[in-house]
């Protein structure tokens, strides 16, 4: 039941005596719950009697608060930090890539000399017996050769500076499985001459390998930046073994 202050004044002596009937004691300690003056009342009532302060309530710790506050708005910065970071390279890789598929469906098309296969214009077909009397340009890096109806299992394909044929620069092996391949890393101020071996009968398809697919692209942008950052830790390397 519910009693007033009143009767909590005058139930609070036989309280500390521990002589009140239990529905008292009951509807006394219900009445403390909620009100402050009776209970600050009781509170020196005991110490009038024990000599003891009252026991006070722990004040709530502001400072570990305050460092939980922090931490989790340090932790929300670096996820939002980190977010934005992916996002962007998320974003700068997805714009290459469709640069570069932009690129491959229409490539510049540059004069180059008489006589010369211009790759960049288009693909090249002749065979493996008569495709050293071709000088070839590309403006992509690259040199793709498809062979196709090898009379032989295998042979080899050499690509050469058609400056200078004494020693070839790459070397594709053809066969066992495999029906093409792509000399990289190319040039376009050089010219290209291809040769030959063990592919008798065989038909070549030269081209410069542009594709406009979307993972193809991709996969090739991540080989570019992977490069970038090869020759970047290279010359870091150099730099600092000059120091050294």
């Amino acid at each position: 039941m519910k009693i007033s202050c009143e009767m909590a004044s005058d139930l609070l002596p036989l309280y500390l005596e521990d002589s009140c009937s239990q529905d008292s004691k009951a509807a006394l300690e219900e009445h403390l719950k909620t009100c402050v003056s009776c209970r600050a009342k009781l509170d020196r009532m005991r110490t009038s009697l024990t000599g003891e302060l009252p026991l006070e309530r722990p004040e709530p710790d502001l400072t570990a608060y305050a460092k939980k506050v922090r931490g989790h708005r340090l932790r929300l910065t670096a996820l939002t930090l980190l977010s934005v970071l992916i996002l962007s390279l998320v974003g700068a890789i997805l714009f290459l890539t469709v640069q570069r598929m932009m690129r491959q469906s229409s490539p510049t098309v540059y004069n180059v000399e008489p006589g010369t296969v211009n790759l960049t214009a288009g693909s090249f077909r002749t065979t493996a017996e008569e495709i050293d009397q071709a000088v070839f340009y590309t403006n992509f890096q690259q040199i793709k050769v498809e062979v196709q109806g090898s009379g032989d299992d295998a042979g080899t394909v050499y690509l050469y500076n058609a400056e200078n044929t004494d020693s070839f620069i790459q070397v594709l092996h053809i066969g066992l499985g495999k029906s093409d391949g792509t000399f990289t890393g190319l040039s376009s101020q050089w010219r290209y001459m291809i040769r030959c071996e063990g592919l008798d009968g065989a038909v070549l398809t030269v081209s410069e390998g542009r594709t406009a697919g979307f993972f193809e692209n991709m996969r090739a942008v991540f080989q570019e930046i992977a490069e970038m950052f090869g020759r970047e830790w290279d010359d870091a390397q150099v730099i600092l073994i000059k120091r050294n």
